[in-house]
């Protein structure tokens, strides 16, 4: 009895000593890393049949520095998203892969896109995907490898781990994501895909918020919610 006393003591104890903890991981180091796939060598040959993709408008801005602070504004003025990048903005694409060059200081988005109603509202068994990407804003920087994903429409972020190498560039194909890293000019350079499917994770971040979409059933698992206004 004397032993199983001292036990309960020890545990008790051990219970109430405070407990030592690391530093929070930052927002791009604590996703989930998509599953990447590499090419090998890669010459850039041609992607399939592509949809002609046009920019998507509305009452939502984005404003986006030099120096990667980044502003989202409602139709009303109203600031619904302040964020700081990892690093310095590099590239930037909106949409299904459609580049923006600077300024980044008044870019128009929707209210309502596809991804506004959540996982249901994408279509996920189209020839091409990209025009459900709607109204997203993707941002390639010189801090972290990573690639930055703003749904101005729901004010939500997510972010894409990327693969190892310098002067990664990105290609916005219609089944998928492709990353390349090494110098141009004829040379080979090595290369990764990403089907859109593997980032299901990271658009049900971007999706409505939680508590505003409606629950999905065995017959509908991602019901479509209402427009996030």
């Amino acid at each position: 009895m004397r032993l199983v006393a001292l036990l309960l003591t020890a545990a008790c104890l051990g219970a109430q000593a405070p407990q030592v903890k690391g530093p929070r991981p930052l927002p791009w180091q604590s996703g989930p890393t998509p599953p990447w796939e590499p090419l090998g060598a890669f010459t850039g040959a041609p992607s399939g049949p592509e949809q002609p993709l046009v920019p998507s408008t509305g009452p939502v801005q984005v404003r986006l520095s030099p120096d990667g602070t980044l502003e989202v504004y409602s139709g009303a003025e109203v600031r619904s998203l302040r964020l700081g990048l990892p690093g310095r903005p590099l590239k930037v694409w909106r949409d299904g892969g459609i580049p923006v060059s600077q300024p980044w200081d008044r870019l128009a988005f929707p209210q309502a896109d596809p991804l506004s109603e959540g996982l249901g509202g994408l279509a996920w068994n189209a020839g091409d995907f990209r025009p459900s990407l709607a109204g997203l804003l993707w941002i390639l920087e010189d801090g972290e490898r990573v690639l930055t994903v703003v749904h101005p429409a729901t004010a939500q972020v997510a972010f894409i781990p990327l693969p190892r190498g310098e002067g990664v560039s990105l290609a916005f194909e219609p089944s998928r994501l492709v990353a390349r890293a090494g110098q141009g000019g004829g040379e080979k350079v090595e290369a990764w895909t990403l089907p859109w499917l593997a980032l299901l994770p990271q658009f049900a971040r971007l999706g409505p918020p939680s508590g505003t979409e409606p629950h999905g059933t065995a017959l509908k698992p991602f019901p479509a919610s209402q427009t996030v206004k």
